[in-house]
C-alpha cells in the first residue's frame, strides 16, 4: 500500500476546502476524506469562515467536536503534527532526559563504546530499546491525559503519580550505554 504523505494531504484538503463556498458545512463524503487527511479526532462538522486576523485567508477552517465545542481548528498544524503515539514517546522521553544526562555526567570513562569518540555523546538504551519500554506503559495506560508544561516547552503528565509510575517503571527496563551521535544513529532502533 502506498504512503499517503504530508503533502497528498495538505493537497486534498485545500481541494476540498476550495470546492466550498463560506459558512456551508462540507458534505458527508468530504468530511470523511477530511478526517482522513487531518487525523484529528472527533470532528463531525466542517465549514469555512473569515479569519478576523486575516481576512484574505481563504481556506480558514472551523469545526464542531463531538464535546458539542465549536472551535477554529488549524488543519495545516494537524497535518503536520505527528500521530498521537509519537506525540507521547516524545513525552515520555523528555520526562527521563535528566535521568540520560545525570547518567552521562557520572561516568568517568567519557567515550562512545563503539569507536571510542570522546565527542557529541549520547545516551543509549541497550537491551531494551526505548521504544519498547514506552510502549509497554502506554499499553498499561492507554488514556494518559498530558497537558502543557508550566513553561511552555513541551507537554507533562495530567497525573504526577502517573508520572512517577512512568519514571519507575522506565528506570525498572533500562539499561544505558554511551555511543557518539554517528555510532547512536547507525544503530538506529534494533
Amino acid at each position: 500500500m502506498k504512503k499517503i504523505t504530508k503533502k497528498f494531504r495538505k493537497e486534498t484538503v485545500r481541494s476540498i476546502l476550495d470546492s466550498y463556498p463560506l459558512d456551508q458545512d462540507l458534505s458527508a463524503d468530504d468530511l470523511k476524506l477530511l478526517n482522513d487527511m487531518i487525523q484529528y479526532p472527533g470532528v463531525i462538522r466542517a465549514w469555512k469562515q473569515v479569519n478576523a486576523k486575516y481576512p484574505k485567508e481563504t481556506r480558514h477552517m472551523w469545526v464542531e467536536m463531538d464535546t458539542g465545542e465549536i472551535t477554529s481548528l488549524s488543519w495545516v498544524k494537524a497535518i503536520d503534527q505527528p500521530p498521537a503515539d509519537q506525540q507521547a514517546k516524545k513525552t515520555l522521553r523528555s520526562i527521563i532526559s535528566t535521568d540520560l544526562k545525570d547518567f552521562l555526567d557520572c561516568q568517568e570513562d567519557q567515550f562512545c563504546s563503539d569507536c571510542f569518540s570522546p565527542d557529541d555523546l549520547t545516551v543509549d538504551h541497550v537491551d531494551v530499546p526505548f521504544d519498547d519500554i514506552a510502549n509497554e506503559f502506554l499499553a498499561l495506560h492507554p488514556d494518559i491525559e498530558f497537558i502543557d508544561s508550566p513553561d511552555g516547552v513541551g507537554n507533562i503528565f495530567k497525573d504526577i503519580n502517573l508520572e512517577a509510575e512512568w519514571i519507575t517503571h522506565h528506570a525498572s527496563n533500562a539499561t544505558y550505554q554511551i555511543l557518539c551521535r554517528s555510532c547512536n544513529a547507525k544503530k538506529g532502533k534494533r
